[in-house]
């Protein structure tokens, strides 16, 4: 499943705050300064979400994924908007990812 969010463009239409940064499901929040590219997917015997931000620094961002058990998962670390090297979020071993957002670190 692939989603592409246009966060220049877009507005919050599904945003809920988080601790530590505002988590955008599904669509990319107004005030954030770049296009980002996540999908999630099923493989390896886990579930997984990867994806990365265009736009430019200091703002961080983090990928999310949303395992079978309902809690979220984050990427270990942030990295600012424009560095397009990306992060992946890991469901436990054995548990598959049913949703994937990004949110501001």
């Amino acid at each position: 499943m692939r989603i592409r969010m246009r966060a220049a463009l877009l507005g919050g239409l599904a945003s809920a705050a988080m601790a530590g940064g505002l988590l955008i499901a599904p669509a990319a929040h107004a005030d954030w300064n770049g296009y980002c590219d996540i999908q999630h997917y099923n493989g390896g015997g886990r579930g997984y979400a990867t994806g990365w931000c265009d736009g430019t620094g200091p703002q961080k961002y983090q990928v999310a994924v949303k395992c079978a058990d309902g809690a979220w998962r984050y990427s270990s670390g942030a990295k600012a908007f424009g560095d397009r090297s990306g992060l992946t979020a890991y469901c436990p071993a054995g548990m598959k990812a049913n949703a994937h957002s990004m949110r501001r670190a």
